[in-house]
């Protein structure tokens, strides 16, 4: 199973090379999903989180005061700022990197690289297919047991429901949708939330 959600991960970050060598530098520099980075900064936070090793993700939460989202941010502009064809290489050495830092699976590496795979997709009107067996491992990862990015208080008291898999979580009113757009609303991004109809629709609208 870890080899199998390991090839989840490394599938994802090849379609990010394939995404981020097809796009304008106009493209690159429309504003994603991730509220306050380009496309370009998406693809650099994915590099760096399969790059650094744990003794440099140590330094740099120390170097932004202890504040790890802060660091995130930091490298993300980072990477995002280098040349494009620097930025596509470091996503090339990224695809096999099974680098690890604590706190951090595989699973969660799989689930996160498909939501910013979207974050970046959205905003372009480039939607790719994407396999059922990782929509469902992000669905469980990020509505049912990681607490990082909020997803599981987000979807407290409700039903969530994917119309295109056979998954449901939780109990209370109901949310309804493609299951894409059930795991990008739960994890914060808002624009999902057109794709997504029920009664339980405006508490979850309003936690986001």
């Amino acid at each position: 199973m870890a080899d199998d959600v390991w090839e989840m991960v490394a599938d994802q970050r090849r379609q990010t090379v394939e995404l981020v060598e097809s796009l304008t530098e106009e493209q690159l520099s429309v504003p994603s999903l991730c509220e306050g980075w380009a496309v370009r900064d998406v693809a650099g936070h994915v590099a760096w989180v399969a790059l650094a090793t744990p003794p440099e993700v140590v330094r740099e939460v120390l170097l932004a005061g202890g504040k790890v989202h802060r660091a995130i941010d930091v490298q993300a502009k980072t990477y995002g700022s280098l040349g494009t064809d620097v930025l596509v290489e470091k996503l090339r050495l990224a695809v096999d990197s099974r680098v690890v830092t604590p706190t951090i699976t595989a699973e969660s590496l799989a689930s996160d690289t498909l939501v910013h795979n979207q974050d970046m997709r959205r905003p372009l009107g480039l939607a790719a297919p994407i396999d059922p067996a990782l929509l469902r491992l992000a669905l469980d990862h990020y509505l049912g047991a990681n607490r990082f990015t909020g997803g599981k208080k987000r979807i407290k008291g409700l039903r969530v429901v994917a119309t295109d898999l056979d998954w449901s979580l939780g109990s209370g009113p109901e949310v309804r949708g493609p299951g894409e757009a059930l795991l990008l609303a739960a994890v914060g991004r808002g624009a999902a939330l057109a794709d997504l109809d029920g009664e339980g629709l405006p508490k979850l609208a309003s936690r986001i």
